[in-house]
């Protein structure tokens, strides 16, 4: 099986699940996700 419906799959199933969760507790957690990712990155750019 193809990676990329493997990751369709799983892009629309979490895209479910954010449409139904809105809860402040999934969208800090996303939050934090995405600062973590971006300071990943950087780091990465200018070390």
């Amino acid at each position: 099986m193809p990676w990329a419906s493997i990751e369709h799959v799983v892009g629309l199933r979490f895209h479910e699940r954010i449409l139904k969760a809105e809860t402040p507790v999934f969208f800090r957690m996303l939050g934090v996700v995405l600062l973590a990712v971006s300071s990943v990155g950087m780091v990465s750019a200018f070390f």
